[in-house]
């Protein structure tokens, strides 16, 4: 079974569409270790003396061989009219663009802590976006793709559909040493 930080007992996620991922995320296998809930701070347009703006990916994924995944979950039953997201009538921020920032919040973030040693170059990077409650209809948008969106029906299958979204953005093998993966994931060695 997947390694969970922080490990929580279902019960203790106040959102029931998170809730529904982290439980179907412990059926991926030993090696992958899945971060809840990880807040992130940045400059505001990634340039140094700026302002911090700050963040959270719902679920990041990461694993040795296959890299790292970024899950943005929304509940209920979002829609997309036009380029605008919705969801019982209130405007969302657009899903995938969400999962997009924080993916290269988190790039950035890791190549500055561990001054360039571990960098993107080294292992696949992508974003997932879940809707664990609804099945999505219509045209999905530009900036998505049929192989990084998982909707209700898939929910049961998220481990497998975590592997195909690996593949979807693999551009080359990954294979971080155990000491790479050691500092991804806890920082570089004192």
């Amino acid at each position: 079974m997947a390694r969970f930080i922080p490990e929580v007992a279902l019960e203790d996620i106040v959102h029931d569409s998170e809730r529904v991922v982290y439980e179907a995320l412990r059926g991926l296998a030993t090696g992958f270790v899945v971060l809840h809930s990880f807040p992130w701070l940045r400059p505001l347009r990634d340039l140094a003396g700026e302002p911090l703006r700050e963040g959270e990916a719902d679920f990041v994924i990461l694993h040795p061989e296959r890299g790292i995944l970024v899950l943005e979950v929304k509940g209920g039953k979002p829609e997309l009219t036009g380029r605008t997201w919705s969801r019982g009538g209130k405007e969302l921020r657009d899903p995938f663009d969400q999962a997009r920032k924080s993916r290269y919040a988190l790039l950035d973030a890791i190549e500055e802590r561990t001054r360039r040693r571990i960098h993107r170059g080294l292992f696949t990077h992508g974003d997932v976006v879940v809707f664990p409650h609804a099945r999505f209809t219509g045209a999905l948008p530009a900036n998505s793709d049929p192989r990084i969106l998982v909707d209700g029906p898939d929910v049961v299958m998220l481990p497998a559909r975590i592997e195909e979204a690996f593949k979807a953005w693999a551009r080359s093998e990954t294979h971080l040493t155990p000491s790479q993966f050691a500092e991804l994931l806890d920082g570089p060695p004192a």
